[in-house]
């Protein structure tokens, strides 16, 4: 719809998929099963290694949204919909101290938005190959990542592969490019870190250099 100028009345020739964890589940899905419709995908916050998923579904120790915080949630939500148990437990799955600010975390606390037990028991096998994906394609995953890395991004790889989540390559033969950005002392919400100024200015980099250069 964005390239017939069905949005906007305005059409676009280029088009990038920006996702963050679940979100690059989802961006990474359509580059399988619609590979013509984005030009770039950026996937942040993600790898193909979901070893390190049964820990952190333990380690959220995820409730009830209701009954963690009634007052930010109506007693019609279904409980199928959860946020992290206490602030310690989100704290420590999506962010590496002391890489953050209190005011930074405690605003993503207050703002968490629930999860659905569906999302959570299924996000791990989505990823698969996206052979006929021509595109460009950029990975930006924190060092610290707790749920695709397991905290140790760099070392944490399998020999011979740079990263971890240098091994999503492996899902894109046609891609038109690959690379990846692991910044340094980042856990999985890159943007609670300190150094989130700076990863966005990254991203916005990389796409002046594929569309514009």
């Amino acid at each position: 719809m964005l390239k017939a100028g069905k949005i906007g009345g305005k059409t676009f020739n280029k088009i990038a998929g920006i996702g963050h964890s679940y979100g690059s589940v989802q961006v990474q899905t359509i580059t399988q099963t619609v590979p013509d419709a984005l030009d770039t995908v950026i996937l942040t916050g993600f790898s193909t290694n979901t070893s390190f998923v049964p820990i952190y579904l333990t380690s959220t120790a995820y409730e009830t949204a209701t009954m963690v915080a009634p007052e930010r949630f109506p007693d019609s939500l279904e409980n199928g919909y959860l946020i992290t148990a206490t602030p310690y437990t989100n704290q420590l799955n999506f962010a590496f101290w002391p890489y953050y600010t209190n005011e930074a975390i405690n605003l993503a606390r207050a703002t968490e938005q629930p999860v659905t037990q569906g999302v959570l028991f299924t996000f791990g096998s989505f990823p698969g190959p996206a052979p006929s994906f021509r595109g460009n394609v950029h990975v930006v995953t924190g060092d610290r990542d707790w749920i695709f890395c397991g905290l140790n991004c760099i070392s944490g790889a399998p020999a011979g592969q740079a990263s971890i989540p240098a091994g999503v390559s492996q899902l894109y033969p046609a891609a038109a490019s690959f690379s990846t950005f692991i910044p340094q002392d980042v856990g999985h919400a890159i943007a609670v870190h300190v150094q989130a100024p700076q990863v966005n200015a990254e991203v916005l980099s990389y796409l002046d250099r594929v569309f514009y250069n």
